[in-house]
């Protein structure tokens, strides 16, 4: 591969568990070894009943980006993300917790 970012911007928790799985592993081949990829994503720390759409663990996120799967997972941390509030039905901003996370590509074969 040969891209040196990527960047997830609260999509990854949109996709169930094989998607998750499948867009993290078609990722790894397109990053060059060193690559970073940043992910922002809702965390299941939220205490509301709101369940759309889904949230990620802290295991989810460490299991996907695992050095199994080609990655080495730089930093996790937990987060606000903020709606703004020109998109919410209610007029006014939401807030939610969420992970920030950055993971590099390891290098998988020969000469990446």
């Amino acid at each position: 591969g040969g891209f040196e970012v990527a960047l997830d911007s609260a999509m990854l928790h949109c996709l169930d568990d094989d998607s998750q799985r499948a867009f993290v592993d078609g990722l790894r081949p397109l990053m060059r070894a060193g690559g970073k990829l940043f992910v922002g994503c809702f965390s299941d720390a939220n205490p509301d009943p709101w369940s759309n759409p889904r949230r990620i663990s802290e295991s989810q996120l460490r299991s996907l980006l695992s050095t199994e799967r080609g990655w080495h997972m730089v930093s996790l941390t937990s987060s606000w993300y903020e709606r703004p509030s020109d998109r919410a039905a209610s007029g006014r901003g939401a807030w939610t917790m969420a992970w920030w996370c950055v993971a590099e590509a390891v290098p998988v074969g020969p000469g990446e």
